[in-house]
């Protein structure tokens, strides 16, 4: 880790506390005074969908995909690999300690800043942070899970399929609560109930104005949709005091595209299918979203309008399915709900805690990482078709010893020695390694690979690294002694 580390990750994360600050100072001010300057908040509108949650796996997948049509797609799928592991790890283990932290958070800062906790996984990913970055650079991690080639590719292959199953089934029943809720819905027809919805729009300023139903399918007013949304409310009177509070809490979500946040937590949902622990902490987040549109809607106002909001808590408990936002939906989650509504209290807004915990995001983003463990000829000799013949050979210290032209015996010995070494992959594609000082020895091999190009292999006592046309493909960890005095005299 150097200076330029931190200090880039302090930066990072001074630069996410100041962007929340400015967040949650104007949301508050749009809660007291309305909007007066629709510059500013179209401004704060195009940030927060700029940083939507949705682009999270857009990201990814552009990155992947720029990385197979400039270097290949081999190279591309060992990234997708060290992606989709890294996240596997990264959620775990972030979600896992949130969870623990969660009791004591939600007591000391705001709702806004717990929901927004459970996010700052997704701006890892951003291009202008060193998440999908890290691939450029290696930092030595603190702990490899080494799993065997085998075992892993038949794992990976068993978390394929359970992934798409869970997103897919998760894509269904969204659908298929759409199709149930919008069946019979019908628009609202009076006037004083319209007049208050298209006040509470005109603050959003959206283009397509979202249509106003009422539905039998469900118990409490909700909004459903990514794309095309629909606010829907149920077969009941309500005043017009409890419309506006229902219409301010709605409308929240829509402000702080809520629903993306939706579709990120079935993004890992699906992800991690096989981890209780991150089906809780989705769960948890949701809450968190419900929590702070809670604590905006009743900001600044009178004890009698908090009961009102209160009440209608109560009275509408309902359920939340698919993408859509709720006003009530969590019976576990409505104790905690009330008592934040009816007594809200002084809590700090979280930025500074916010912009610590990014700065940590990124600092000890792959110090916990999964390798592959296996032989050269498994990671290196197989993958990369390079079981031809050895073209030239190389070892480096104070004397280097070169070989252009290997007869068959030393070249066969040569590759038998490469196919032997025990090695444990890092990562796929990296332009930086640990610095190697000039005293230890290091072997260069030159392979011919069965499409007609080079493959080079280069290895000290430590790490082995696999290039291509000056293009690297993978970083691996030796995992046993190297012996210098046989690979000397077989390239002498």
């Amino acid at each position: 880790m150097t200076s330029f580390d931190v200090g880039f990750s302090l930066f990072s994360g001074a630069v996410i506390a100041l962007l929340f600050l400015l967040r949650w100072w104007y949301e508050r001010k749009i809660a007291l005074h309305g909007c007066p300057d629709p510059e500013a908040f179209s401004l704060y509108q195009g940030i927060l969908a700029q940083y939507s949650p949705r682009f999270f796996p857009i990201f990814i997948l552009a990155f992947v995909v720029g990385k197979a049509i400039f270097t290949g797609w081999d190279i591309a799928a060992g990234l997708l690999l060290d992606t989709t592991l890294q996240l596997l790890v990264l959620l775990t283990i972030y979600f896992g300690v949130l969870l623990v932290l969660l009791p004591l958070l939600r007591r000391r800062i705001s709702a806004l800043a717990c929901a927004t906790l459970w996010l700052l996984p997704t701006l890892l990913y951003l291009p202008f942070l060193p998440g999908v970055l890290s691939y450029t650079f290696y930092r030595p991690a603190l702990l490899v899970l080494s799993v065997p080639r085998d075992v892993l590719l038949l794992l990976v292959k068993l978390w394929g399929v359970g992934a798409a199953a869970v997103l897919a089934w998760q894509i269904f029943s969204h659908y298929r609560f759409r199709r149930t809720i919008l069946k019979d819905a019908v628009p609202v027809t009076a006037p004083e109930v319209l007049a208050l919805w298209d006040h509470a729009q005109s603050i959003l300023r959206r283009k397509k104005p979202i249509p106003l139903l009422i539905s039998p399918a469900v118990a409490s007013p909700l909004t459903v949709g990514l794309c095309s949304m629909a606010a829907l409310l149920p077969q009941r009177d309500f005043t017009l005091e409890q419309y506006r509070l229902i219409f301010r809490h709605e409308l929240l979500h829509i402000q702080r595209y809520d629903v993306d946040t939706k579709c990120f937590c079935m993004l890992c949902r699906a992800i991690c299918w096989f981890n209780p622990l991150v089906w809780l902490a989705t769960r948890r987040a949701s809450d968190d979203l419900e929590l702070s549109c809670d604590e905006l809607v009743v900001y600044g106002t009178e004890e009698p309008v908090r009961q009102t909001y209160a009440a209608l808590l109560l009275e509408t408990a309902g359920d939340q399915r698919g993408l859509s936002t709720c006003l009530s939906a969590s019976a576990s989650s409505l104790r905690r709900r009330l008592r934040r509504v009816v007594a809200p209290g002084k809590r700090t807004s979280g930025a500074v805690l916010l912009g610590l915990t990014m700065a940590l995001l990124i600092l000890c983003y792959g110090v916990v990482t999964v390798g592959i463990e296996g032989s050269g000829r498994d990671l290196v000799l197989t993958p990369y078709g390079a079981e031809q013949a050895v073209a030239a050979a190389l070892v480096e210290d104070e004397q280097d010893l070169r070989r252009e032209s290997l007869d068959g015996d030393r070249a066969q010995a040569l590759e038998a020695c490469l196919s032997q070494l025990p090695l444990t992959r890092l990562s796929a594609a990296p332009t930086y390694y640990p610095r190697v000082d000039d005293s230890e020895q290091r072997f260069y091999l030159t392979l011919r690979c069965s499409n007609g190009s080079q493959l080079e292999v280069r290895w000290d006592d430590r790490f082995c690294v696999v290039r291509r046309e000056n293009r690297d493909l993978a970083l691996f960890r030796m995992d046993g002694p190297v012996n210098w005095d046989d690979l000397r005299t077989l390239a002498a």
